[in-house]
């Protein structure tokens, strides 16, 4: 089936959710644009929803063409895209940097070892990031206040500059044209994800997010 004939299937019920996405997966689609895509359609009428111009009901605020399938944001190169990738992994590399000013007596046992762990991880991936744009390294950033001397305040930082990095990561994936970039940030959103709900989970926040983050890309 192609992804029209998927499409319609799905508005007239003849597919649940899973096997929307379960299908739209298996023609190349990849799995956070299939699951956007799933959360756009509507199937049924509904009095919230409207036509696009190919006639299926979508929420209210629309959905991009085909031609920008699953993509929600668009640039004009990789690099622009890549670029804003780093602007978010240098904030959290700044606040991390800021780990220097505390000790392991200023967190619970074992934290602050983990958290040496992640500020090596996000340096080989700032790393990676550059390599995509060049042959220039990455220059880390000076460190932060980290929270002002404050654990408390420097894992809520913290756990904040991730979930934004996760959700820049899920929406610039999608819109790269470059395979091997794509493969790249798509690997280092898994270890990012993992290293948000970890930080969350330390700061006494809630490890799970919300189901769609939105990235602070204009």
């Amino acid at each position: 089936m192609t992804k029209k004939e998927l499409i319609d299937a799905y508005l007239r019920g003849d597919l649940d959710r899973r096997g929307f996405v379960g299908r739209l997966t298996a023609l190349g689609v990849s799995a956070t644009a299939a699951v956007a895509y799933a959360g756009s359609f509507v199937p049924g009428v509904a009095a919230s929803s409207s036509r696009n111009e190919s006639g299926f009901l979508v929420h209210a605020q629309g959905i991009v063409s085909d031609d920008e399938y699953g993509t929600a944001f668009t640039f004009a190169s990789d690099e622009e895209a890549i670029t804003l990738a780093i602007e978010a992994i240098t904030a959290v590399l700044s606040i991390l940097e800021g780990l220097d000013s505390f000790t392991a007596d200023d967190f619970a046992p074992g934290q602050f070892a983990i958290l040496s762990d992640i500020l090596e991880q996000q340096q080989e991936q700032a790393d990676a990031l550059a390599a995509l744009l060049g042959d220039t390294p990455f220059e880390a950033p000076p460190a932060g206040t980290g929270g002002g001397g404050d654990p408390q305040a420097f894992l809520e930082n913290l756990a904040a500059a991730l979930d934004d990095l996760c959700a820049r990561y899920g929406a610039i994936a999608p819109a790269l044209e470059s395979g091997e970039a794509r493969q790249t940030i798509t690997n280092l959103l898994a270890i990012a994800n993992r290293h948000a709900a970890l930080v969350n989970e330390m700061a006494g926040l809630d490890p799970i997010p919300d189901t769609f983050l939105e990235p602070a890309i204009q």
